[in-house]
């Protein structure tokens, strides 16, 4: 006997994928604002240059995914 699986198609993937970019992005500026909270608490005294940089670098980020994900 022959153990054959349907495997899904790639199109099929595809939009499972796309379906979950949002859901990504979401727990992305959740992890980056968390990181934030955690560094400014954690250290005496924290930069408040390089802290609002890494928090505008991952809202770019996230919003470049965004669009490529709506660009496929």
């Amino acid at each position: 006997m022959s153990s054959y699986t349907r495997s899904p198609k790639p199109s099929q993937v595809l939009a499972a994928g796309i379906y979950l970019i949002p859901f990504a992005a979401i727990a992305f500026v959740w992890f980056i604002v968390a990181l934030r909270v955690w560094a400014t608490g954690s250290v005496k005294q924290a930069s408040v240059l390089f802290s609002n940089v890494q928090l505008v670098s991952g809202i770019l980020y996230i919003a470049l995914v965004l669009i490529a994900g709506a660009s496929i």
